[in-house]
């Protein structure tokens, strides 16, 4: 025999040798839901227009007058209650607020909901709300514009696109 069938056999008897132990048990739990909720709207997507802002407004303050965002959910078709909220998805910033692709800089969207707070992108929501199914529910956030921590803001176009997705608990 040569070498590498020495090397073969072994190998072979090392793994057919060694000790095994169970290290733990893994649970999966999850439950399927009869229906899932829609955002109404135009094919489901929101649209909301900033006011515009002064750059030099930002300077001592971390965020603007926030504008509404108010997402219509309707759960139709459901039997009973579900406990829903909306996770948004897409790029974020250092500050877990969702980044600016125009030309203004330092500034970020934050989104916040109806108790004040932050809903990071990317990030699962911490609160949920209970809807019925035979009623559309509105679900109220607000945006601010947001000073990113590295800088004087800048003018300049604030466009920026996330995902919104129903998420239940």
């Amino acid at each position: 025999m040569n070498n590498n069938s020495f090397s073969l056999i072994f190998s072979l008897a090392a793994v057919l040798v060694a000790p095994v132990a169970v290290a733990a048990n893994l649970t999966i739990n999850g439950e399927i839901v009869a229906s899932t909720c829609t955002v109404t709207g135009k094919n489901g997507d929101v649209t909301i227009k900033m006011p515009k802002l002064d750059a030099a407004s930002l300077a001592g303050n971390s965020k603007s007058t926030p504008a509404p965002l108010n997402i219509t959910l309707a759960c139709s078709g459901a039997a009973g209650k579900q406990n829903v909220a909306v996770q948004f998805s897409g790029k974020a910033n250092a500050e877990g607020d969702l980044a600016i692709t125009g030309t203004a800089t330092n500034v970020g969207y934050r989104i916040e909901d109806a108790d004040g707070k932050q809903l990071k992108i990317n990030q699962a929501p911490a609160a949920f709300v209970t809807v019925d199914a035979d009623r559309d529910y509105t679900l109220s956030h607000t945006i601010w514009y947001s000073k990113v921590a590295a800088g004087a803001a800048t003018a300049g176009t604030a466009i920026a696109t996330a995902q919104m997705d129903v998420v239940y608990k």
